[in-house]
């Protein structure tokens, strides 16, 4: 049987999934959460482990770690959702040292996805595994989103993702607009003007506090000088 499961969700999903995790990166933009099995919660008065299995029958592609030549048999899993199995065994090189046998199997519905195994499917280090396993899961897993059982269901969840974030922005625009108009309303209620005219010609400024200001009997730097533009035209241009 197979020593342990490796389960990997590639959409950062968020949940109950345990204290602990292995969490890695790839390229630009990609993140990735990996599901233990021995890491999720374990209940032990639940003999079916629901909680493990809601995690692991949830993801799209499972890695496998296999002891020897025991054989793995992907239909032995049910799932509706687990659409590709990358099997992993540690074998030994004939120089003595330790590297790692690879196979894939696939839903037949999932179409081709690269890079190819090489052949023999033989990898000498971990950091060629690595380097490999990420590339294929990711590429896998988007392909395995057009096989007909995921299409409509990522589609849709496609889809709320993206109302969510049309919701979120309108949201933030009506505040913008709403904090906008606030503003415009708080300089409206200090800014200057013209309430009456001298005799000399020169026009005396007010602002809308509670208190008008005293108006001023000769030019200061407050006041406008209008004597050539009627006071009816002046006053509509403000200051």
């Amino acid at each position: 049987m197979a020593r342990s499961y490796l389960c990997i969700l590639l959409n950062r999903l968020v949940g109950e999934a345990g204290e602990y995790s292995y969490y890695d990166t790839w390229g630009e933009g990609f993140e990735i959460m990996y599901h233990v099995s021995t890491l999720l919660p374990y209940n032990t008065a639940d003999r079916q482990q629901i909680q493990r299995k809601r995690h692991i029958g949830n993801d799209i592609v499972c890695i496998v770690f296999v002891d020897g030549d025991q054989p793995f048999v992907p239909n032995a899993i049910k799932s509706q959702f687990l659409h590709i199995f990358v099997v992993i065994r540690q074998i030994e090189l004939s120089d003595g040292s330790n590297g790692y046998s690879v196979a894939i199997a696939c839903d037949e519905q999932v179409p081709d996805f690269g890079p190819p195994l090489p052949d023999p499917p033989i990898f000498k280090t971990s950091q060629e595994l690595r380097a490999f396993l990420l590339c294929k899961m990711i590429n896998g897993e988007n392909a395995a989103y057009k096989a007909p059982r995921l299409i409509k269901p990522h589609q849709r969840a496609r889809s709320g993702m993206l109302e969510n974030l049309v919701a979120k922005a309108n949201t933030l625009a009506k505040d913008k607009d709403a904090d906008k108009k606030q503003l415009k309303q708080q300089r409206a209620a200090t800014t200057p003007f013209i309430t009456a005219s001298t005799p000399n010609g020169y026009a005396t400024t007010m602002t809308t506090s509670s208190a008008p200001t005293t108006p001023a009997m000769r030019p200061t730097t407050s006041t406008m000088y209008c004597s050539s533009v009627p006071m009816s035209a002046q006053s509509s241009t403000g200051l």
